[in-house]
This record gives C-alpha cells, sequence and structure tokens, in this order.
C-alpha cells in the first residue's frame, strides 16, 4: 500500500520532484525553500503519512524512505537503464550539490561549488549560468588551460544557446561576467564549443536563467539528465539567494547618489585584483573629485551640493561600460573600477568624465543663476603581482592630487 502511495505521488512532478530532495537530505529541507507548488505538494504528502514537518524542516517519513529504498523509485530522474552504478552515482551526485548548494550564501559561491559538483559526474569544458537581469549575469567554470572566453567567441556561443531553450533572441543584450573560474583539470585540445546542452533555471514559473555546459567531445547520455537535476536544485535555492544579496546590496549602497559606497569599494577592489592577476588582465582605477566644491556648498546650499553630486553621478555612469563599477569614496571624492581597462583605456574613460562634467548645467531655485562644475582625475593601473587594493587607491588618490596642483580640471596619470 505504502509503494502505492508513493508511485502516485511520483506521478505528479512537485510531487517527483519533492520526493528527490528528501530523499537526498537526511537532515531535513528547509520549508522557506519550497516553491508555492511545492509547499501544496508537501501539505498533501503530509496527509498521505510520507512526511512530516518539525522545527521548519520538512523530512521523509521512515516508512517513506524505506519504501523509496526499496523501490529506487527516487531515481527516477530520466530514461534510465538501472545500472546499479550509475545509478549510484546520481545518488551521490544528488546528495552532494544539495549540500553545497543550501550551504551557499551568494550566487558566485552557489554556481562555483555547483559546478565543481557537476563536473564529477558529467565533464564538460565550460560550464555557464545566465540570470536574467536588466543585463546578463553570467558565472563561468572552465578547465584550466582552456582560453579565456571573455577573449573569444564566447557570448555569441552561450547567446545562441540560450535561444534554443528561451526561445527568444538575446542578441543586444550585454554578458556580465560576474565570476570566472579555470579551476577544472586540464582536458584534450579541440574546439571546447563543439557540443552544448543546456536547461532552464525557473522560479514560479518563469525562467530566471539558464544553465549550459560546453564540450568538445559528446556529452554522455546522462549528462542532459543530470543538468535538469541540477537546474531543479538550483532553483529551490535561487530566489533566496538573489533576495540575500539584494539586501547585502543595499547596505553596499550610498543613500544620496545610489552608486556604490566605499565598504563596496574596499571589499570588492581586491576581488578585481585577484581576477586581473590570476587571468593576467589589465585592471586600472580612476579617482575623481569636484573641483572647489566647499566653495559651491557655501555659495548656494547644501541641497543644491547634494543635487550636483547626484547627477553627477548619473552623467558619469551613462559613459561606462557594463563591467565598469562607480563608487563614492567619500564626500565628492568618487573612484571608478575599471576591469579589463590599461591605463590608456583608463585614460579615455577619464577624458569622458570630464567632458560629461564640464557640460552639467543646475539652475538655482531663482530660475536665473546657472552652476557649473569640474572634476580633477588621478588613474592608476595595477602592476602585477604583488601591488595591494590599498597600493592601487593610494596611486590613483596621488595623481588626483596632482591635477589639483596643476590646476584642476586635468587628468594626471
Amino acid at each position: 500500500m505504502r509503494e502505492r502511495v508513493i508511485e502516485d505521488l511520483l506521478a505528479k512532478h512537485p510531487h517527483a520532484r519533492l520526493l528527490r530532495y528528501l530523499a537526498a537530505t537526511p537532515g531535513g529541507l528547509d520549508e522557506s525553500y519550497l516553491t508555492e507548488g511545492e509547499r501544496t505538494a508537501a501539505g498533501e504528502m503530509r496527509e498521505a503519512g510520507v512526511v512530516s514537518s518539525r522545527g521548519g524542516k520538512l523530512r521523509l517519513s521512515n516508512a517513506a524512505r524505506a519504501t523509496l529504498d526499496r523501490s529506487r523509485s527516487r531515481l527516477a530522474l530520466s530514461e534510465s537503464d538501472g545500472s546499479a552504478e550509475r545509478l549510484n552515482a546520481r545518488l551521490y551526485f544528488i546528495r552532494e550539490v544539495t549540500r553545497v548548494i543550501t550551504g551557499s550564501r551568494t550566487l558566485a559561491d552557489l554556481f562555483r561549488s555547483s559546478f565543481a559538483e557537476l563536473w564529477k559526474v558529467a565533464e564538460f569544458d565550460l560550464a555557464v549560468a545566465v540570470i536574467l537581469e536588466q543585463n546578463l549575469d553570467v558565472y563561468l567554470t572552465r578547465r584550466d588551460g582552456l582560453e579565456d572566453p571573455l577573449s573569444g567567441r564566447f557570448a555569441t556561443e552561450v547567446k545562441e544557446a540560450m535561444k534554443r531553450v528561451l526561445d527568444v533572441s538575446v542578441g543586444e543584450t550585454d554578458l556580465i561576467v560576474r565570476t570566472n573560474f579555470a579551476e577544472l583539470p586540464a582536458g584534450p585540445s579541440g574546439d571546447p564549443y563543439a557540443h552544448c546542452i543546456s536547461t532552464v533555471l525557473r522560479q514560479e514559473n518563469r525562467a530566471a536563467g539558464v544553465l549550459v555546459l560546453f564540450r568538445s567531445d559528446h556529452f554522455s547520455p546522462e549528462a542532459a539528465p543530470i543538468l535538469e537535476v541540477l537546474a531543479s536544485q538550483i532553483s529551490i535555492v535561487l530566489g533566496n539567494i538573489r533576495t540575500t544579496e539584494k539586501i547585502q546590496n543595499l547596505a553596499d549602497t550610498d543613500e544620496l547618489t545610489g552608486i556604490w559606497n566605499k565598504r563596496w569599494l574596499r571589499r570588492q577592489l581586491p576581488n578585481e585584483i585577484d581576477r586581473a592577476r590570476v587571468y593576467v588582465i589589465p585592471l586600472s582605477l580612476a579617482m575623481f573629485d569636484i573641483d572647489d566644491f566647499k566653495e559651491i556648498n557655501d555659495t548656494f546650499g547644501h541641497i543644491l551640493g547634494d543635487v550636483l553630486l547626484s547627477e553627477l553621478c548619473g552623467t558619469v555612469r551613462e559613459t561606462l561600460r557594463p563591467p565598469d563599477a562607480l563608487a563614492r569614496f567619500g564626500g565628492d571624492e568618487f573612484a571608478v573600477v575599471l576591469p579589463h581597462s590599461d591605463i590608456y583605456g583608463a585614460r579615455a574613460v577619464a577624458d569622458r568624465i570630464l567632458q560629461r562634467a564640464r557640460a552639467l548645467r543646475l539652475i538655482v531655485a531663482d530660475g536665473t543663476t546657472e552652476v557649473r562644475c569640474t572634476v580633477s582625475v588621478g588613474i592608476a593601473t595595477y602592476v602585477p603581482p604583488t601591488m595591494t587594493a590599498a597600493e592601487l587607491i593610494q596611486r590613483a588618490d596621488e595623481r588626483l592630487y596632482e591635477s589639483k596642483r596643476l590646476g584642476k580640471n586635468r587628468v594626471s596619470w
């Protein structure tokens, strides 16, 4: 009788997925991770005596777990040939990936650890997670020795893979690479984009992202269904992690201007330096402040000064690329983090900032007085391998004050 109940539940997708999660998590599954459909399924399973709930954790009953062990119904993840070795590998994967996923606190951790576990059971050359935001946030793990995808046809291949599973084009949308780890063992030579499998990450019946695997050789028959398992596992915690990150972003955002604050800069710049050092890519930093800002405050008041700061940030942001980041360093001083930019690229950005500042106009409350401003800029580039974030900031700041000494309204580099 119990086996019949289990079989009936497995015939319904939310129940089948929830049973797989519970079978892989003996310690219980946090009910806050469940989707609305899974909460409904959990209620029906409680009534059937298949699960119990205690302390916010959902657990399989001992009888249900024994039934699943006997029938191996929880292993019905795809059309399987019944191989014990293959089924055991899947079980191990589900258990391990559940462990690392539930322990992740950021999207970077989530995809880095998940892809590491996935590679153990379905080898690939590149694994890509794309989260659908205003831009396309990309989390990448690849084999050591593989050409850095940022310099090749990576964007084209990823967008083509997304088009196949989403049935929409994302041709003009920017890919923003958030992580780029080259941590997998080196593999055979060949075109790493020769073969591709992909699946959709879903949140409440909508597409939230895409997982894509690339490989120079054919994928094993098990790779696609295992990727589906990973996608369903990630979907459980994706919403909570994204919410946590948004809360963190609020703490890292300057209240007046809406850009990043100094706290964010001090945490993020060392990460950018690590990337620049490991992947041998350029990194530059621009520091700028408003010339004679105290006089503007004293003459027109702090309210207009605040408006000037906000308007300047808005116009500067328009000049930056998606990977660049603008942060308020303090008062009227700002920092621009410029990944993949050498000193000449940074100089071009600084010149645009100068031009935008010179063109900015604010009208005072009397309707006749016009307030203008200029900025002074200092730029520095990361020198590997030992330069620290503090040293990079210091060097850019020194050049900012050199611009001040030379007469303001200029760039020093």
